[in-house]
């Protein structure tokens, strides 16, 4: 049986690109993959040149930590999320021996929106942070680049 990927024959892919060499199958660009299964985000992994600069070096090593900083956030509040809506379900069905209604979901959502205020507002405040931190490396990464080309 083929395997099918949205309609599009992957084995004939495969056999493609197996028949080049590694040279030719090397990545020249930043590769961002499927949305994780806990934390909803893409993890992207960042292209590095061989002739990498130092200031490349530094502003690609920072976004890696900003990815990794919000992929354990997410994945940590959606756990969190998932185990409290569940045990709040399986609390109301052994209450009225019925699913919640949307408004107990509803008020269920509020609380726990609530209760997470503070640890969102510590990561936004974080992330903003560390996109700013990003501005300056990008810069260097950026000028050393036009340096280079002329």
């Amino acid at each position: 049986m083929k395997a099918r990927n949205f309609g599009i024959d992957t084995t004939l892919l495969r056999r493609i690109f197996a028949t080049r060499s590694k040279k030719e199958n090397a990545v020249h660009q930043d590769y961002i993959g499927s949305p994780d299964l806990i934390s909803n985000l893409r993890p992207v992994k960042y292209y590095a040149r061989p002739s990498e600069t130092a200031e490349e070096r530094t502003w690609r090593l920072h976004r890696e930590r900003v990815d990794k900083f919000n992929q354990d956030f997410w994945e940590t509040n959606n756990k969190l999320f998932k185990s409290t809506k569940m045990a709040f379900e399986n609390a109301v069905l052994a209450r009225n021996g019925k699913k919640p209604s949307s408004s107990e979901m509803s008020a269920f959502y509020g609380e726990f929106l609530d209760k997470a205020y503070d640890r969102h507002r510590a990561y936004n405040k974080q992330w903003w942070k560390e996109n700013a931190g990003m501005l300056l490396p990008a810069l260097k990464a950026a000028i050393r680049n036009l340096q280079r080309s002329r």
